[in-house]
């Protein structure tokens, strides 16, 4: 998809809920000027709180000054950080937040899990029943599972894409991204 769309990068970290990926670009505002769109991929588990982390020790959120003191209070001294929890999990008004701040378009695509891939009611009532509140005049909101091309066999485990399934996605992404389209254009004119 770089190829195509060389403006595309990634922010996210494993576990990572709407919430955390909504926290981090309001913690970096200032990259927001040079993004074209943003494009949140979602499944029916990232609507509900940020994901934590109790320690500083096993999940740093900076590189350590000292490789050996990080190591040591990780192995020997099992620090916990009680500061890491969050009283405000309300993903609506950070996503308010940021369309008050960054004034281009929004793609949210829903990944529907292996078993909402396979049924439709199950997908429904837990992933498409948020398209109300997502779709705005400013988001686009696509659901993966209406995607003729999708197929329950690109899961290699309950939720994650097999090679084939991450290509399938990262095309259906491209496809539904103008600025995608237009570089191809481009491109392609002598």
């Amino acid at each position: 998809m770089a190829a195509d769309c060389p403006r595309v990068w990634p922010i996210s970290a494993g576990s990572w809920a709407f919430l955390n990926e909504l926290r981090y670009l309001h913690l970096h505002e200032n990259l927001l000027g040079e993004v074209t769109r943003i494009v949140f991929v979602l499944n029916s588990a990232d609507f509900g709180s940020a994901s934590i982390w109790s320690s500083e020790a096993t999940h740093p959120t900076h590189y350590p000054m000292s490789g050996l003191l990080y190591l040591t209070r990780k192995f020997f001294f099992h620090e916990s950080d009680a500061s890491a929890t969050s009283i405000d999990n309300d993903w609506r008004a950070e996503l308010r937040y940021l369309l008050s701040v960054y004034r281009g378009p929004l793609t949210l695509v829903l990944y529907p899990n292996k078993v909402e891939s396979k049924n439709d009611t199950v997908r429904k009532m837990n992933l498409d029943v948020h398209i109300p509140e997502l779709r705005s005049d400013r988001i686009t909101v696509l659901s993966l599972a209406e995607d003729p091309n999708w197929s329950p066999d690109y899961y290699r485990d309950d939720i994650h894409p097999t090679a084939t399934g991450l290509r399938e996605l990262a095309t259906f992404i491209r496809a539904n991204a103008p600025e995608c389209d237009e570089l191809q254009r481009h491109s392609s004119t002598p």
